[in-house]
């Protein structure tokens, strides 16, 4: 019996270990309360290229997320990020410098869909921000996709 319950222990810690290798250049999405100094991890990216991320916002949320990679010699082309609400048009986003990030062929009045290409090797990464209108909790779907990658810089 012993010996049943240590191999589904090493089965399971290779399958762990393998399920953490296909990771493909880090890319991840990190959020933060505003007035925070502190990025906490909310989702992976398992190829690299796609990530989905679900919460709830409160009436009075004002969060910010970044979109990040650990390798900094590759741009991300034609990244997308996507933020939808159920009830649409309840949040507005923002991406750096408060530049607003509506799509014009997206008539749904959701809360946000624009694409962003890092602009330079090692390029600071973009950051948005997301506000309520103070009204309305709101379940959110984020979804960041990368549809090519360029290598540019050798670091």
């Amino acid at each position: 019996m012993k010996l049943v319950l240590s191999l589904i222990l090493v089965i399971s810690t290779i399958f762990v270990v393998l399920q953490f290798s296909n990771v493909v250049n880090g890319l991840s999405l990190k959020r933060r309360e505003v007035g925070s100094d502190d990025w906490i991890n909310v989702a992976d990216s398992m190829d690299g290229l796609t990530l989905t991320y679900k919460t709830i916002a409160n009436k009075l949320d004002f969060l910010q997320f970044r979109v990040d990679r650990d390798d900094e010699s590759r741009i991300l082309n034609d990244m997308y990020i996507n933020v939808t609400s159920i009830k649409a048009a309840r949040f507005g986003i923002f991406f750096n410098n408060f530049i607003p990030a509506n799509s014009t062929t997206d008539n749904r009045g959701r809360a946000g869909y624009c694409p962003i290409w890092f602009a330079s090797c090692g390029a600071e990464t973009p950051y948005f921000s997301l506000y309520s209108n103070n009204s309305y909790t709101s379940d959110l779907t984020f979804t960041v996709t990368v549809r090519d990658e360029i290598k540019l810089c050798d670091f």
